[in-house]
């Protein structure tokens, strides 16, 4: 849930620092100074069309790898064992809601073949990940904290085989319920789902008693 919204907010990022000189000039400058001439040969380098061509969430194929990229993992956990269908509140209609509460992290990779411009990217990411807590709050998270980022230790590099590439990371930690209404429970059961053995076979063939369902298309 949490690699979701952030790639969505990187990706937004990345075509405003694009698009917008300055805002990418006031990302960089979130810490200590840099120079104007040193960001905008930077800008430059990274988009020089004034378009973001800086890949987002895909595969490490050879050519991404070439230039540079960015990718989110990210991991989640119940903040205590509960029972599902735990009681977490009501909606605006006093409607009960059903879940529960949960931590989540994403672990944001930036790389680039320059180091000099990995460190760039990886800091106004940083940097704009900072204003990102009210649009967060906004769509039902009840925090958003940096957990910290730096770079790859030289031979993590080296085992992943990205060999002469600069690559950094920062970590985002949130916390957020998955509620469910009981008559929005219902509509996601478009089949009933049954429990079975892994040694048993549904009736269209699912292995584990998994009842399989047909998309029309």
């Amino acid at each position: 849930m949490l690699a979701y919204h952030v790639n969505t907010a990187i990706r937004s990022a990345l075509s405003t620092f694009a698009s917008d000189i300055a805002a990418w000039r006031r990302a960089l400058s979130a810490g200590p100074s840099i120079p104007t001439a040193a960001a905008n040969a930077l800008h430059a380098a990274i988009f020089p069309t004034g378009v973001n061509t800086i890949p987002v969430g895909e595969s490490w194929t050879e050519d991404v790898v070439k230039t540079g990229g960015i990718l989110i993992e990210d991991a989640e956990s119940p903040i205590s064992a509960v029972p599902l269908a735990q009681y977490v509140g009501t909606d605006s209609e006093k409607q009960p809601l059903f879940g529960g509460q949960h931590n989540g992290t994403a672990t944001i990779y930036v790389h680039h073949r320059s180091l000099d411009t990995c460190l760039a990217l990886w800091c106004a990411l940083r940097a704009v990940a900072a204003t990102w807590h009210r649009q967060f709050v906004a769509v039902g998270y009840t925090s958003l904290q940096y957990a910290g980022g730096g770079a790859l230790a030289l031979q993590e590099q080296l085992v992943r085989g990205w060999v002469g590439q600069g690559i950094r990371t920062f970590t985002l930690r949130a916390e957020y319920r998955v509620a469910v209404r009981d008559e929005t429970a219902g509509l996601l059961e478009q089949k009933p789902l049954f429990v079975a053995p892994v040694d048993i076979t549904g009736s269209a063939g699912a292995a584990g008693g998994m009842q399989a369902i047909q998309v029309e298309g």
